[in-house]
């Protein structure tokens, strides 16, 4: 499965957050995720191409909402 976390190089927290993000995808779910340089405010997850979850970074999901719609995922191989 390929799974990559877009997030907005301009803000730092949003960086650190996605290294979390991708950090706890591979403990729990064991998924490898790559992180990619976003759009400024984007945080988004894509597997397999296909976009499962957007949101700014004024807003970021939790690890678990991150998880969760990567295990849908997984189940509906997107």
């Amino acid at each position: 499965m390929n799974t990559v976390i877009r997030s907005s190089q301009e803000c730092p927290m949003a960086h650190r957050y996605a290294l979390d993000v991708a950090a706890a995808l591979g403990r729990d779910l064991h998924v490898h995720a790559v992180i990619q340089n976003g759009d400024a405010g984007e945080f988004a997850i894509f597997v397999n191409d296909v976009l499962i979850l957007r949101r700014s970074i004024d807003t970021l999901p939790s690890v678990q909402e991150v998880e969760t719609a990567v295990q849908i995922a997984l189940v509906l191989k997107a």
